[in-house]
């Protein structure tokens, strides 16, 4: 029999009843009309709440960009100077926050907060402690982090007085074009805020019946944002109310809250905000109360005959069908299994157990397909990070219980980048998928894990992003089968990569790190065999190397030597020592070198080849630039207020520093500010700098000499070390390297620095030899006419103080000389007079 046929044997006898059919009817319509017309009074109720509340949010809004916009916040925002800020721009700015208050007496308190949640400043026009004046850590303020702090608007408790509030705010991010490039992106600078109260605007007043119906706001998730008001229509568990969740996309719904039949409305009135209301349905029911009675008691008879059989029949034929299809539903959903019930019928519930039938074996077939996608790399195939941590994780713990090795090797591509950058990212993917397939090739199947078998705990090869890969090698014997497996993976990727008509030579470098011996955990083997990589790729790359706690006591002192760096680059813990420099004939000192020493508290005296290159690394290499300029300058000044005039000092720059846009600006003002001229210093830059240089470092090294500022090319002899480029190159002085001149004794060494100097000479430069220690190599650059010497055999770098004492011996040195010379000329002169 169909289920249809069913049906009616059940709903004929209450057809067949025609006083319950029109009471029902009556009593539905009476229902319907009534409810209809409420819902329509309600709706256009909660409208007009939701457009207030919108006014508010846009009045404030609109006061919030004035604001911003006004230059006196944001002098405030960009002085550096608290004084300034308390003494000549906060009551100003007090006072433009009052004009914004006074104009729109519904703000009660406007702020302006810091980026750190502290408040700058405040203003309110009630009686209201400040109990809360670091926001970090309030609600509001998470909203703003999670929205990125843009425009936003945020409805919770405000702590300063326990209510509900309305908090609008407006993010300020201003460029301080002082020291700030135009192309860097402006920060954040503050935080606008304005404050209301919520329950003024929400402040519902709904038609009869509803007038003591709930009104509720609520987040997207439906969880209450405002402490429930009370309502005496509602008589419900305050409990109840705390812990309700409201459906945020409902639009009417009935619902049942501790026993009370409620009508649920939801008005959106942003996408994280929704206005609500609940209305308890008995004074619905009050109006058709009457018919409801007379329709119950007709059919109440018919109702006490009838139901037995229908729970009968509903229980045999519909029920029990539909509870074996809601329990096989819920294993499908829990255990996710294939399951296949048994077809007991021919009717519709029959179809139905088919259908699900059929739906199992597809969700289960589509199940497979995004576990798949979900531990696979779109673009080889390969495990991706997620699946190769879970298989590392399973791999360590049954290395450690096994007792056997395990190695995990990374692999980073050596030349991906250039072709990436040079043939384009779709030629880049084409190379890691060919890197991949052979890969998976070259390696043996004890090696290699390229397929997914979550019950399997071998190997398992994955590409973690961008070009780096892994291997995982459990059960190993000994650490050296690790190194065979990276020598067979380096020489396969050694070979040429044919992509449409170009061949790629990409080459690889791996980290191998052993557990235990290198870490007991997944993070700390991932982290060394990343060390371990990088040393390889330091050692020349397409080779491998073992981690070792050499390499990761290297790694944590450079992380230690940087962190001190950084602490001495704020607050400036360097000093500044004086090399001079000597007229090679005449041994008159001429000038000085100046060289930045550090001494740290915590790891001594820090030599400069060791801290300069980690600078030109992370970027400190800046301040630590234009600290070394500005103390340079300041030295001279103080030298000739001593009244030495005529000083020169070479003050050394890097590459980096001089490639920027403003180092010509910082390098005038800084002259400017020490009243010195463009011949008090050059400039000092090493020979790879050059030639390595981007365009914009000749065109800075032309404007300087066109200041009047020289440029000397420090360390010739340790780069390119080639003659032929310096006449393209922007130079007035040549230092040759020390490591020159202490090889003058061996073959042919004395030769190429007698052509050096030479050569210098004929295009025009200046030669300064570096590291004179001996008397020897003093005579030969003598012979060779090389201009400047500098060196241990005269002098050490010095402190200011004791410069500036070798400079009062020079002047009383040359005083002495130019009395000698002047009474020699005085007694030769009495010599040639006539006799009398």
């Amino acid at each position: 029999m169909r289920l249809n046929s069913k049906i009616a044997l059940v709903v004929i006898p209450l057809i067949a009843l025609p006083l319950t059919s029109v009471g029902t009817l009556a009593y539905l319509e009476l229902w319907k009309s009534s409810e209809t017309q409420s819902r329509i009074q309600i709706k256009t109720q909660l409208q007009q709440l939701a457009e207030r509340y919108q006014t508010h949010v846009r009045s404030a809004q609109f006061a919030l960009k004035n604001l911003a916009n006004d230059t006196l916040l944001k002098d405030y925002l960009l002085s550096e100077d608290q004084k300034e800020r308390d003494t000549r721009l906060q009551r100003p700015l007090l006072n433009k926050l009052a004009n914004t208050q006074a104009a729109n007496p519904d703000f009660y308190e406007v702020r302006l907060l810091l980026p750190d949640g502290s408040e700058a400043l405040r203003l309110v026009n009630r009686n209201l402690l400040n109990i809360t004046k670091e926001e970090f850590n309030t609600p509001f303020f998470s909203h703003l982090s999670e929205t990125q702090f843009e425009s936003s608007e945020f409805v919770g408790i405000n702590p300063d007085t326990g209510l509900s509030a309305l908090f609008v705010s407006l993010p300020i991010y201003l460029r301080n074009s002082t020291y700030q490039p135009f192309t860097t992106q402006a920060p954040l600078r503050g935080i606008l805020s304005i404050t209301q109260d919520i329950d003024k605007i929400i402040n519902p007043r709904l038609p009869e019946p509803w007038e003591g119906a709930l009104v509720i706001l609520s987040n997207s998730q439906g969880q209450p944002l405002t402490p429930l008001p009370h309502s005496n229509l509602i008589a419900m568990d305050p409990q109840a109310l705390a812990s309700l969740h409201l459906h945020p996309k409902d639009q009417w719904r009935k619902m049942v809250i501790n026993g009370v039949v409620m009508h649920h409305l939801t008005i959106p009135l942003n996408k994280d905000l929704n206005l609500h209301t609940l209305l308890p349905e008995q004074p619905l029911l009050a109006a058709s109360q009457r018919v409801g009675m007379i329709v119950l008691l007709t059919t109440g008879i018919a109702l006490l005959v009838s139901t037995p059989l229908l729970l009968l029949l509903l229980r045999r034929q519909i029920l029990l069908p539909i509870a074996s299809l809601n329990c096989a539903l819920s294993n499908l959903g829990e255990n996710q299994n294939r399951l296949q019930l048994e077809r007991s019928s021919d009717d519709e519930i029959g179809e139905l157990v088919t259908t699900f039938n059929r739906m199992s074996i597809e969700l289960y077939d589509s199940n497979e397909k995004i576990r798949h996608l979900a531990y696979l790399d779109s673009l080889t195939g390969l495990p991706n990070r997620v699946l190769f941590r879970r298989n590392l994780k399973r791999a360590l713990a049954a290395s450690d219980r096994d007792g056997k090795l395990l190695a995990l090797l990374f692999l980073d591509l050596d030349n991906f980048k250039h072709v990436n950058d040079n043939m384009g990212h779709p030629v880049g993917d084409r190379l890691l998928q060919q890197v991949a397939h052979r890969l998976l090739d070259n390696l043996r199947a004890d090696d290699q894990a390229g397929r997914i078998d979550h019950d399997d705990l071998n190997a398992n090869f994955s590409r973690l992003g961008g070009d780096e890969f892994t291997v995982l090698l459990p059960h190993l014997d000994s650490p050296h089968q690790a190194g065979q497996v990276a020598e067979r993976i380096i020489a396969s990727l050694a070979q040429p990569i044919c992509i449409d008509s170009h061949q790629f030579f990409v080459g690889t470098s791996i980290g191998i790190a052993l557990w235990p011996d290198d870490g007991i955990s997944a993070e700390q083997l991932i982290s060394h065999a990343d060390l371990a990589m990088y040393q390889a790729k330091n050692q020349g790359k397409n080779n491998f190397q073992y981690f070792s706690h050499t390499l990761g006591e290297q790694s944590r002192e450079r992380a230690r030597l940087e962190q001190r760096l950084r602490r001495a680059t704020e607050s400036n813990d360097f000093n500044l020592v004086y090399q001079p420099i000597y007229d090679c004939h005449r041994q008159q000192l001429l000038s000085f070198e100046a060289l930045i020493r550090w001494n740290d508290v915590t790891l001594g005296n820090v030599a400069p080849d060791r801290f300069i290159p980690l600078a030109e690394e992370n970027g400190l290499i800046f301040p630590i630039s234009l600290w070394v300029l500005n103390e340079s300058c300041r030295q001279i000044r103080e030298w000739q207020d001593a009244g030495y005039d005529n000083l020169q000092v070479g003050i050394n720059l890097s590459g980096a520093h001089l490639s920027q846009p403003e180092i010509i600006t910082e390098i005038d003002w800084c002259l400017h500010r020490h009243r010195l001229s463009s011949k008090n210093i050059y400039v000092e830059l090493t020979e790879t700098a050059v030639i390595k240089g981007k365009q914009r470092l000749i065109e800075n090294l032309n404007k300087l000499r066109k200041m009047g500022i020289k440029v000397a090319l420090d360390d010739f002899g340790t780069g390119y070390s080639s003659l032929s480029y310096l006449q393209n190159l922007p130079i007035d002085i040549l230092k040759i390297d020390s490591s020159f001149i202490q090889s003058i004794g061996e073959q042919n060494h004395s030769i190429i620095l007698s052509s050096i100097i030479t050569m210098a000479h004929a295009l025009g430069l200046q030669v300064i030899a570096e590291g004179v220690e001996e008397e020897a190599d003093l005579q030969f650059l003598r012979t060779e006419d090389c201009d400047m010497i500098q060196g241990y055999l005269f002098s050490h770098p010095l402190p200011p103080a004791q410069a500036i004492a070798l400079l009062t011996r020079k002047r009383l040195a040359d005083q002495a000389i130019a009395a000698r010379l002047a009474t020699e000329r005085s007694r030769c002169s009495s010599d040639a007079s006539p006799l009398p």
